[in-house]
């Protein structure tokens, strides 16, 4: 789930807040460490590209 913060900058980049649909045991929570890097796709559609900034 994507849940977009505040307007694109000049270069179109966004703050938005991530998280797995499914949460409980067995979500890999771990794909999602400050720094890491991630391809967002809508089906075979890249969408996006992102980092995570931060956890909760």
């Amino acid at each position: 789930m994507l849940d977009l913060r505040g307007t694109p900058d000049e270069a179109l980049a966004q703050a938005a807040v991530v998280r797995f649909l499914a949460e409980g045991p067995g979500t890999p929570t771990q794909w999602l460490k400050p720094g890491d890097r991630f391809t967002l796709f809508e089906g075979n559609r890249k969408v996006a590209e992102g980092s995570v900034l931060d956890r909760p």
